[in-house]
């Protein structure tokens, strides 16, 4: 089988907290994991790629400290919780 090198995961909507981005986006991120765990049983290393800072739409998801938990960390931190996915093979923009 073929792999290629990255899976993109595109964000799309506030997070409800740090793992937890919208419906939409957690069935992106488990396409994202099938395939990189497809891709690491045949040998292949493929990095998982998750974009979205936020919208402008709904206010930011702030962590304790008041900082903006972006849609690329919650989709990161969802793969990671969920999958067990190495974090050193998930780029966030």
């Amino acid at each position: 089988s073929s792999f290629p090198e990255a899976v993109v995961v595109l964000g799309g909507g506030r997070p409800a907290k740090l793992s937890d981005p919208p419906a939409f986006v957690k069935n992106r991120c488990d396409v994202a994991a099938r395939i990189y765990q497809e891709a690491r049983k045949s040998g292949r290393r493929v990095v998982i790629v998750t974009l979205s800072a936020g919208s402008a739409h709904t206010p930011q998801l702030l962590n304790e400290g008041g900082r903006p938990i972006w849609e690329s960390a919650a989709s990161a931190a969802y793969i990671v919780k969920k999958y067990g996915i190495d974090p050193g093979d998930i780029v966030m923009e």
